[in-house]
């Protein structure tokens, strides 16, 4: 019985949260929602100013054997740092979108 009434709470919360959510952001504006993307709007080509330029990137997570690099931009309203490691049979790219010192998303290919 108490399994069951924890269930249906956990129902009826996340309804009211599902609820509130929108009603929520029309009193606070500046509070980050969570919105569905289009995947393609983000990349990890160069754009914007570029503040800061690693060429290696001292780190255990971070070893190659053929490299890696930090690249850090400066966006309207954000900034984008990628992280790129190269090896002889890989290569990764990991990008992250920052806000006010907030990560807003990453994506790695």
């Amino acid at each position: 019985m108490k399994i069951l009434i924890g269930f249906i709470l956990g129902l009826l919360s996340a309804c009211a949260v599902w609820y509130s959510l929108p009603q929520l952001h029309r009193y606070l504006p500046n509070l980050p929602m969570p919105t569905a993307r289009n995947d393609n709007a983000y990349s990890h080509e160069p754009n914007g100013k570029i503040l800061q330029s690693l060429d290696y990137v001292s780190g255990e997570e971070f070893a190659s054997t053929e490299g890696n690099e930090a690249l850090l931009y400066q966006l309207k309203n954000k900034c984008k740092l990628t992280l790129s490691a190269f090896g002889e049979s890989h290569q990764y790219k990991i990008s992250f979108y920052f806000h006010q010192g907030k990560i807003q998303s990453a994506f790695l290919t």
